[in-house]
């Protein structure tokens, strides 16, 4: 299983992609962030 954050600061297309990913049996979705700093990404 691949684990994934999104990272989007539109929540529109977050959604999208957190609905187009459930459907896989492959991906968990474990969180959403509106930007690097919220999402934990080095030196942002």
């Amino acid at each position: 299983m691949i684990r994934i954050l999104i990272v989007e600061d539109s929540i529109v297309v977050s959604m999208l992609l957190k609905a187009m990913l459930s459907a896989e049996s492959d991906f968990e979705v474990v969180g959403h962030a509106r930007n690097g700093e919220e999402g934990g990404a080095p030196g942002a």
